[in-house]
């Protein structure tokens, strides 16, 4: 009898350090994997945007995407190994720029290259693309296009609407985190 008293006090002070182990997680993910979405999608955009408006641009466009679409794919696997290594300083609770913007050493970098092959081929990916990007000798002439013209357009107001509202589907998910 005495037995049964002490598994459930026991397991009322352990269920709620569990559940709020699994909440956090599964909301982080759920979070991390709305936003990532999100941010590919406005890339996405971008790119047919400009492809329809001004075709000229389509290959600084494209290069450009493709860099933005690496970064994306970077953060999401430093993101992954925070979760798994060093969870605390992934924050949920102070809304998604300070959620997707976590705290990133040349440490952990060292780390995850050592941890995961895959990484190294995506920080060579990076490299290559930045090289690439940086080369382009449209960039002056683009970026005047995109803050002269494109940004004023109809059509990348909505999509910059539309890249809102997914964002704050992720900014939604990180409210329910309750610590």
């Amino acid at each position: 009898m005495f037995k049964p008293i002490l598994l459930a006090a026991i397991f009322a002070v352990v269920a709620p350090l569990t559940a709020s182990a699994d909440s956090f997680y599964d909301i982080a993910t759920q979070a991390r994997t709305k936003y990532a979405a999100a941010q590919e999608s406005w890339q996405q955009g971008l790119l047919e945007l400009v492809k329809q408006t001004s075709p000229k641009f389509q290959a600084i466009a494209t290069v450009q995407r493709d860099l933005q679409l690496a970064y994306i794919e970077q953060n999401t696997a430093r993101f992954r190994y925070l979760l798994e290594h060093d969870s605390h300083r992934i924050i949920l609770t102070n809304g998604v720029s300070q959620f997707a913007n976590f705290e990133w050493s040349d440490k952990d970098t060292k780390a995850l290259i050592e941890s995961d092959p895959k990484y190294v081929q995506l920080q060579k990916q990076i490299l290559e693309l930045e090289k690439k990007n940086n080369q382009e000798p449209d960039w002056p002439e683009f970026r005047a296009w995109v803050r002269d013209t494109l940004s004023k357009s109809g059509e990348y107001k909505v999509l910059l609407s539309d890249h809102q509202a997914k964002r704050k589907a992720a900014e939604d998910i990180l409210e329910k985190y309750k610590p």
